[in-house]
């Protein structure tokens, strides 16, 4: 289930607009209903799922504009239109059972599009400016789709609707869009044009420009992630040089690998698996910061850097499950040390003491945590929410535990990873909103 909460209810919705044209399909192979009593109903069922669809893509009926109407009137328009012709082979007899619950599925499916039509037009009228394509975990994602998520943040308007029939998966896609907050204005006027390099504004991300205003280094591309412009391709080659390096047991290995999957085949070469290993945990990432091997691995680093964390950082689960599985902990925390390592040894061939980064937070927001994810340039710098305030730091560089070069970090946002409270070195702190 997609952990937009929204995207969430128009799933449950669909499930059961789906089950309700399954039901009327179970009527009609009883003799219950006839052909055409089975497409009246089955068109006001497609009609009431489109409806509800757009209202919880638009944020509620009271949002509603005789725009939007419209368009779920023009979406219906087109969709009628198969659906007499599929009647028509019904009344016939040319469809099976199978083929007309296929052909339900179908219809079903296709709500999703009026969901991320109109969930495209609230965001729009909100004030957001960048979008990002989020793959169907649940699903095997086309090419198309893969490559559409490759993209990483892009802006308003650059990606397709899901589910509008222009990826190979056609109308079985179940990703979905997510949105974001760039302040172009504030970009632009502090960091100068988009040709002035500082902060990553524009055409070159990143570069240092001659006219930083605080004490720590804005950083390049380069130091970020060397020559790679692709998330995933990032990701392979990050994994490949870890895991040369990485000191594990095979039997611990063994364990964590079986513990993403049950049906991983331990039999594989030892730097296989390693390399395996850490791929997963680096895609699982870029996905969602911060699942539990992860955190690990960060316990370890914090640890050896020296860096003080609040406790509780690994479930009491994940620590007994360690615990009845020797070596897991070690290996992970070997990991966290590597990474941690890798890192130090880029920014200190850099020359880089101090780094200035970006990040968005709830104002109630406890700095006081194990680590945080913040960018490394302000044109990496995006919010998925409004009510975000921004905020700008000076962080030494000892408490850098990651970048997209060496371990955790998402490509598309310049993430940095950080280890521990960041309070004190906060430079600057607006205090206003990510407006509307």
């Amino acid at each position: 289930m997609p952990n937009d909460p929204k995207k969430a209810l128009s799933e449950e919705s669909k499930r059961l607009s789906m089950l309700a044209l399954r039901a009327l399909k179970d009527l009609l192979a009883d003799g219950q209903i006839t052909p055409s009593e089975f497409l009246t109903s089955f068109l006001q069922e497609l009609k009431e799922e489109y409806i509800r669809q757009y209202i919880l893509g638009i944020g509620g009926v009271d949002n509603m504009q005789p725009s939007d109407w419209g368009s779920i009137g023009g979406n219906l328009g087109s969709q009628y239109r198969y659906a007499r012709d599929f009647g028509g082979l019904i009344e016939d007899g040319e469809l099976s059972d199978a083929q007309i619950e296929a052909r339900l599925d179908l219809y079903g499916e296709s709500s999703d599009e009026i969901f991320e039509l109109a969930n495209y037009r609230r965001h729009e009228l909100d004030g957001y400016t960048h979008e990002r394509w989020i793959l169907d975990d649940d699903k095997e994602n086309c090419a198309d789709c893969l490559a559409l998520a490759d993209l990483g943040w892009v802006e308003l308007g650059t990606l397709p609707t899901p589910c509008d029939g222009s990826t190979a998966c056609m109308n079985n896609c179940g990703c979905y869009k997510e949105y974001g907050v760039y302040d172009y204005e504030r970009s632009i006027n502090r960091e100068g044009n988009s040709n002035s390099g500082n902060y990553g504004h524009g055409g070159r991300p990143g570069e240092v420009g001659g006219s930083a205003p605080t004490s720590g280094v804005s950083l390049s591309r380069d130091i970020l992630a060397g020559t790679s412009d692709d998330t995933y391709r990032l990701i392979d080659s990050v994994s490949a040089n870890l895991s040369r390096k990485w000191d594990i047991e095979e039997s611990a290995l063994d364990a964590l690998l079986k513990e993403e999957n049950p049906q991983y085949d331990t039999s594989t070469p030892f730097e296989e698996k390693k390399e395996a290993y850490i791929n997963i945990l680096l895609r699982n990432w870029a996905g969602s910061s911060g699942d539990e091997p992860s955190k690990v691995a960060i316990q370890g680093a914090a640890n050896y850097a020296g860096i003080n964390i609040p406790e509780g950082l690994v479930s009491s689960e994940v620590q007994e499950w360690m615990a009845a599985n020797p070596g897991t902990e070690e290996g992970l925390q070997n990991l966290g040390r590597l990474i941690y390592e890798e890192t130090q040894s880029r920014l200190e061939d850099n020359g880089i003491q101090t780094v200035h980064l970006y990040r968005a937070e709830s104002p109630e927001a406890n700095r006081d945590r194990a680590f945080s994810s913040w960018s490394g340039t302000y044109g990496g710098f995006i919010t998925t929410s409004v009510d975000y305030e921004r905020i700008e730091a000076d962080i030494p560089a000892r408490y850098l535990f990651s970048l997209p070069a060496t371990g955790f970090g998402t490509l598309a946002e310049s993430e940095v990873v950080v280890l521990g409270n960041y309070e004190e070195y906060i430079a600057e702190e607006t205090g206003e909103e990510i407006t509307k």
